[in-house]
């Protein structure tokens, strides 16, 4: 254990590409229901995209992301205070338009709207 802070991720919510808009775009509509995303805090992390870089097989390529939210009441009662959403978008190329697929650190979510927690049996070595 040190007592150096944890390293931040940098994101850059200048940083844009070919699927920047479409990977916003799927997040506001698949997350609709239960958040009000904020585009403008829509970021790719630089140290995985900057100078055009990529992650890719050729075939799917992925993006790192962040972005800020508000919690919907109807599924998170009266909170309102913002959350950041971290995850990755990997764009699958093929004949057509590209195929989305989006993973989000749902755990993350939960423990900063409060409602998740974790626990672990703590063993006592002086019961028999």
């Amino acid at each position: 254990m040190t007592d150096e802070p944890e390293q931040q991720l940098d994101f850059d919510l200048e940083l844009r590409n070919d699927h920047t808009e479409a990977i916003v775009e799927d997040l506001r509509v698949g997350l609709e229901e239960a958040f009000f995303i904020e585009p403008t805090t829509f970021g790719l992390r630089r140290d995985l995209h900057a100078g055009g870089e990529r992650i890719t097989n050729g075939r799917s390529t992925a993006y790192a992301w962040q972005v800020t939210a508000r919690p919907k009441p109807k599924y998170w009662g009266v909170l309102n205070e913002p959350v950041v959403i971290n995850g990755t978008t990997f764009v699958v190329a093929g004949d057509g338009a590209p195929q989305f697929a989006r993973y989000i650190d749902w755990h993350s979510i939960f423990v900063d709207l409060g409602v998740a927690g974790a626990a672990r049996v703590v063993n006592d070595p002086t019961d028999s």
